[in-house]
C-alpha cells in the first residue's frame, strides 16, 4: 500500500482487515481460505485495476493514515 499497490489478502475470518480493505476499496480480501474464491477475487482485482484510476491514491492514503510510523 505504501507504494500505491492494492491488496489481495487471505486472512482469518473476523480479521479487522476484511472490513478495512473493503470499506476503503484498496483491494480484495478472502476470509474463507477457498482457493477458488481467491482466484475469483484476483480476477476481480485485475479488472478493478483497469477501471479504477484512483485505487493507487487510496492505497497510499490509507497507508499514511493507518500504518505509517509517523
Amino acid at each position: 500500500m505504501q507504494s500505491g499497490l492494492p491488496t489481495l489478502a487471505c486472512v482469518n475470518a473476523g480479521n479487522d482487515l476484511v472490513d478495512l480493505i473493503r470499506s476503503e476499496e484498496v483491494g480484495q480480501v478472502c476470509d474463507n481460505h477457498q482457493v477458488d474464491g481467491l482466484v475469483i477475487l484476483a480476477e476481480k482485482l485485475l479488472a478493478q485495476l483497469c477501471t479504477d484510476s484512483t485505487i493507487s491514491d487510496r492505497c497510499k492514503s490509507l497507508f499514511e493514515r493507518e500504518f505509517s510510523v509517523k
